[in-house]
């Protein structure tokens, strides 16, 4: 599962979540059998409540878990 382009003033954006991010497990579960819809229902959630997620970026010797809490997030055309 790869961040493609998070969402400018998103929670994932504040905490810091780049382009070409790997989230490699959602709370806990490895993310490498999930399906896109299965990912997609656990980073949503009621505003809020938090999801954690463990990233792996190129440049990193270890992934580092990003706790992030959700919000509404507006869509812009």
């Amino acid at each position: 599962l790869t961040a493609v382009a998070p969402i400018e003033g998103a929670p994932a954006d504040k905490q810091g979540i780049k382009s070409g991010d790997q989230i490699v497990r959602i709370n806990g579960e490895l993310t490498k059998t999930m399906t896109l819809m299965e990912s997609v229902k656990k980073l949503r959630g009621a505003k809020g409540t938090a999801v954690t997620i463990t990233v792996h970026r190129q440049e990193w010797k270890e992934p580092r878990d990003f706790t992030i809490v959700r919000e509404a997030i507006p869509l812009l055309s």
